[in-house]
């Protein structure tokens, strides 16, 4: 049978070949005078190119260094802020990150603090993301953090280390590894997950369950707490065993895992990060996740 390509198809794959351009307000206009936006089941998606053109309309971009732009409303800083301060602020934060991971600051990156109006109850993503977009990486925060210092420098952190998660590894890291560098990067842990991981109230995912358990958007927010913990945990243990610098070191083998090797580890029922972790490390993906368990347990 033939198959024919909707409308709504249409108008989808016009918005996200804007999107990836960040043409975001163009994006934004196509699902909606088509009228696909709000009905749709991508009403999550709809909404993240909402919140960001709803920012564009109204942000200035600041340039903070050759790599680095800065999105932001001047009239939502508070008084402790201009965009000069948060600027500094970010630039510190990302140039940590990469220092610990041993990272060149080379992908070029824009942080965008989005509009008060898209920090609502159906904000698709309300810690922020990051996204690999066209000429740059980009990084979304929610307004909020401009008013709390603390929760804004491990926000950029997370983000960034994903922005050195993709760069490293061409974009291969899975999930759950990109996670576990960036709470890593973040710092910040759940007193409880140690215990409640060791003692089992929490279950330990294998890693093809963890890979799916991120989604923020329709995962249980209890149960996607816990995938970043664990994450995270996985994190603690690499950087522990090898360095944060040895971590930036498994991404980048994770990125130039060659064509034969590939070929190999199919073969095998290896995947590429499991290869990855073995040529690296000298364990794969199931025995790093039990390894990780076993030293929380001590």
């Amino acid at each position: 049978m033939p198959h024919f390509v909707t409308p709504a198809q249409v108008a989808w794959k016009v918005a996200d070949e804007a999107y990836l351009w960040d043409r975001v307000e163009e994006a934004f206009a196509n699902v909606e005078d088509s009228g696909i936006g709000e009905r749709s089941a991508s009403l999550s998606y709809f909404r993240m190119i909402e919140a960001e053109a709803t920012t564009r309309e109204q942000s200035e971009v600041f340039a903070i260094a050759e790599w680095l732009e800065l999105e932001v409303i001047p009239g939502e800083l508070g008084l402790d802020l201009s965009p000069d301060s948060l600027g500094a602020e970010v630039l510190t934060s990302c140039a940590e990150v990469g220092r610990r991971l041993g990272y060149d600051l080379s992908a070029k990156t824009r942080v965008a603090f989005l509009a008060a109006e898209a920090d609502a109850p159906w904000a698709t993503a309300p810690y922020g993301y990051c996204v690999d977009k066209y000429p740059y990486e980009k990084i979304c925060l929610p307004y909020h953090l401009l008013g709390r210092p603390r929760e804004r420098r491990q926000a950029v952190a997370h983000e960034y280390a994903h922005v050195v998660s993709i760069n490293l590894s061409q974009g291969h890291a899975p999930n759950w590894l990109g996670e576990a560098v960036s709470v890593l990067s973040e710092g910040q842990f759940d007193p409880r997950a140690e215990r409640l991981f060791s003692e089992g109230r929490w279950p330990w995912r294998e890693p093809a369950k963890l890979e799916g358990m991120f989604d923020v958007t329709h995962g249980d927010p209890e149960t996607v707490w816990r995938a970043y913990q664990q994450a995270g945990l996985i994190g603690r243990y690499l950087a522990e065993s090898m360095g944060e610098k040895g971590l930036g070191d498994l991404l980048r083998t994770l990125g130039s895992e060659g064509l034969f090797a590939q070929l190999v580890g199919r073969l095998l029922g290896r995947t590429r990060t499991d290869l990855a972790l073995r040529r690296h490390c000298g364990i794969g993906e199931r025995e790093l996740f039990a390894n990780t368990l076993q030293w929380i347990r001590r």
